[in-house]
C-alpha cells in the first residue's frame, strides 16, 4: 500500500501543482527510486539534477527581475525547456510589467513586433501602466523565446518563467520580419522566390491605422487573441478580440470603447443589440486617402463575472474586426 506521502507526491504532480507548492529540497529522498523515476518522467525530466527546488538553473538566458517579497520555488530543465517559478506580494499585474521591464533592459522584445501587429485591447490599472497579452519575449541573436505567466496565489502571485530553446533553427526576432531564410522555404511553396510579408505590415504602410483600446479604469484584459491575412472575402482583414473584466456595466464599458474609438478619427454608427444580447456597432474613418470601414462588437457574459475583494468584475467579451475573416 502506498503511503500517504507518496499519494500526495503523485497527486500533485498529476494535478499539475507540483511546482505551485512550498519548494522542499527533501523532496526526492522521501520517494522511492521507482516513484522519483515516475516523478521526473511524468515532468519531462531526465535527471534529478535537472529538477531543482529553491535553486535557479545552471544556465541562464535572461535575468529574473526581484520583485517585492520575491521567494523561489525552484526551476526544472527539460529538453528545449526551462521553468522557473517564483512568488510575490506583488500583484500580477505590477509583476508582469516588472518582468518585461528588466527583460526589455536587456534587449528582449515582444516577439510579435508591436509595431506590426499592435495589441488593440489594453488593461488600465490607473497607474499608467500598461499590459499588452502577448508577452512571449525574444531577442536578436539568442535562439529562444521567453515567455512570462502570472497568476493570483491567496498570498500574492505567482510567476511562471519559460525559457523555449531554438537551437538549429532560423529564428527572426520579432517574427513578423520579412521571410527570406532559404532554409524555412519549400521548394514547392508558392512564391518561395519572394519574400513574404507579414499582410498587416502591408495594411498599416497603406495607411491603416488601428485603435489603442485601454479598458475603462479599473478593468484588465485577461486574454485576448488575433488574426490577420490578405485572403478576406473584402481583402486583407485584421480581427481581435479579448476578455475584459471591469467594475463598471457592459452598457457603460460600450460607451467607454465607442467613446475611445470617436476620440482616435473612427465615427460610429448606431449600436444595434441582437436577441442574445451582443451588440455590434460600425465603424468608418478616413485613414491614408480612403475611408476604413471595421465594427465593434461586445458581448455581457453576466453568468462569468468575479468578485475580488469588495469590488464586483463584469465580464464582456469584445471584437475589434477590420475586413472580413474568410469561410475556411
Amino acid at each position: 500500500m502506498i503511503s500517504s506521502l507518496r499519494i500526495l507526491a503523485l497527486g500533485l504532480l498529476i494535478g499539475g501543482a507540483a511546482l505551485a507548492q512550498p519548494a522542499n529540497p527533501d523532496l526526492f529522498s522521501r520517494l522511492t527510486e521507482t516513484e522519483r523515476a515516475l516523478l521526473l518522467a511524468t515532468a519531462g525530466v531526465g535527471s534529478p539534477d535537472a529538477f531543482r527546488p529553491a535553486q535557479l538553473p545552471p544556465a541562464m538566458s535572461f535575468r529574473l527581475p526581484n520583485l517585492p517579497g520575491q521567494t523561489l520555488v525552484g526551476s526544472v530543465v527539460q529538453p528545449g525547456t526551462t521553468l522557473i517559478v517564483v512568488r510575490t506580494t506583488a500583484t500580477p499585474e505590477a509583476a508582469q510589467v516588472a518582468a518585461i521591464k528588466v527583460l526589455a533592459q536587456e534587449g528582449w522584445r515582444n516577439q510579435h513586433d508591436s509595431a506590426a501587429t499592435q495589441n488593440v485591447f489594453q488593461s488600465n490599472f490607473g497607474d499608467g501602466s500598461v499590459i499588452r497579452n502577448s508577452i512571449s519575449q525574444c531577442k536578436p541573436g539568442v535562439p529562444g523565446v521567453v515567455t512570462v505567466h502570472a497568476i493570483p496565489t491567496p498570498q500574492g502571485t505567482q510567476v511562471t518563467y519559460r525559457y523555449y530553446s531554438m537551437e538549429g533553427f532560423s529564428v527572426t526576432c520579432p517574427a513578423n520580419l520579412e521571410w527570406t531564410d532559404p532554409v524555412q522555404r519549400n521548394f514547392y511553396a508558392p512564391g518561395r522566390n519572394l519574400p513574404s510579408r507579414d499582410p498587416l505590415t502591408e495594411l498599416r504602410a497603406g495607411g491603416l491605422v488601428l485603435p489603442s483600446l485601454s479598458a475603462p479604469s479599473g478593468g484588465r484584459v485577461n486574454s485576448s487573441g488575433s488574426s490577420y491575412g490578405s485572403e478576406g472575402p473584402n481583402g486583407p482583414y485584421y480581427i481581435t478580440y479579448a476578455i475584459v473584466r471591469a467594475p463598471q456595466a457592459p452598457d457603460a464599458v460600450l460607451t467607454h470603447y465607442l467613446g475611445t474609438l470617436r476620440a482616435q478619427g473612427w465615427t460610429p454608427g448606431t449600436p444595434k443589440r441582437s436577441p442574445e444580447g451582443e451588440w455590434t456597432v460600425s465603424l468608418t474613418a478616413q485613414q491614408g486617402g480612403e475611408e476604413r470601414r471595421a465594427t465593434f462588437s461586445l458581448m455581457p457574459r453576466p453568468e462569468l463575472g468575479t468578485t475580488e475583494g469588495d469590488i464586483r468584475l463584469n465580464r464582456v467579451d469584445v471584437q475589434f474586426a477590420y475586413g472580413q475573416k474568410p469561410n475556411y
